[in-house]
């Protein structure tokens, strides 16, 4: 890949041979499987780019499905392209070319409100300043005694009335995804952690934390 002094990337002509024999492989079996079917595939991106007006194709050519029920995360090095995906896929960016599909309907150029998807950035849309109750009802105008039936996993954690401020960052994940199944809103989870981070949680609290993740979403 060259990069031009202006950030322009120019995308290579050729690729190894093995490189491109693995992508139209795993193309063949893309378009092999796709299917709009609502009740077989909730996602499908198909071949979509990415080219910023400077000039700049964060995207090229990034295609996949997601089936209902299934769990999925993009990995690569920083600058690849993971956060432009997930932003055109909840309308936060508009793809330059390809269709995204979201339950069988084609959503590439409609509005983010429009697509029932929430998007969880690594810098948390917490307030510092309340509980974890009130950041989670916030902007719901409801009774803050009635934050749902999954108060019962906070009180397992023991930290509902605990300010944002105090709390430790893998329950920091926690309350954006209650918060967000709070919302009623079909989930985009998005979480990206700096790799010390990881290091330090011990191997039973991501169990955990995986473990309320699907015990929420009813998974």
């Amino acid at each position: 890949m060259e990069i031009k002094s202006n950030n322009t990337v120019i995308k290579p002509q050729g690729l190894p041979s093995h490189i491109e024999d693995l992508y139209q492989k795993l193309k063949v079996e893309f378009l092999n499987n796709r299917t709009n079917s609502p009740d077989l595939n909730v996602l499908v991106i198909d071949n979509i780019d990415k080219v910023y007006e400077n000039g700049f194709q964060a995207v090229f050519g990034t295609s996949f499905f997601l089936k209902k029920g299934e769990f999925l995360s993009l990995l690569g090095p920083s600058g690849c392209g993971k956060t432009t995906t997930l932003r055109a896929i909840a309308g936060l960016d508009t793809a330059t070319s390809g269709q995204i599909y979201i339950n069988g309907a084609d959503v590439t150029y409609s509005e983010p409100i429009d697509r029932d998807i929430t998007m969880v950035f690594q810098n948390y849309a917490l307030f510092p300043h309340l509980s974890v109750r009130k950041n989670i009802t916030f902007g719901l105008d409801a009774n803050p005694s009635k934050i749902g039936k999954e108060a019962k996993y906070y009180k397992e954690e023991k930290f509902i009335k605990n300010k944002i401020n105090n709390l430790k960052q893998i329950q920091n994940d926690i309350v954006n995804l209650l918060k967000i199944k709070q919302k009623n809103q079909a989930l985009l989870e998005k979480i990206q952690k700096h790799q010390a981070i990881y290091d330090k949680l011990k191997n039973k609290q991501s169990k955990k934390a995986l473990s309320l993740f699907f015990k929420i979403n009813g998974w």
